[in-house]
């Protein structure tokens, strides 16, 4: 039960790490359509992408799933970071 637990605890965190990095460059890449996008702050999109594929990928291989638990711990403090820069940019 604890093996298949923390499969797919390990899965669903591999999704994420891929669904952040798309994000990302999604971001990055595409033109915003809405005023408020625009505000967003483009920051390092490309290297949060390419920590969060990198964090998938090491997530996938069985040996490497500390660094990829890292990685990811990385991912998530940067996400926080600027949702708080955010917020605190743009008082509602």
């Amino acid at each position: 039960m604890t093996s298949t637990t923390s499969g797919i605890l390990t899965l669903l965190l591999i999704i994420a790490c891929v669904a952040c990095a798309l994000y990302r460059l999604a971001g990055s890449c595409l033109p915003p359509k809405t005023p408020r996008m625009r505000s967003l702050p483009k920051g390092p999109s490309y290297l949060l992408a390419f920590i969060g594929f990198w964090a998938a990928l090491f997530l996938a291989i069985p040996l490497t799933v500390v660094w990829g638990l890292f990685l990811a711990a990385i991912l998530v403090i940067c996400h926080i970071v600027a949702l708080w820069k955010l917020h605190l940019s743009n008082p509602a």
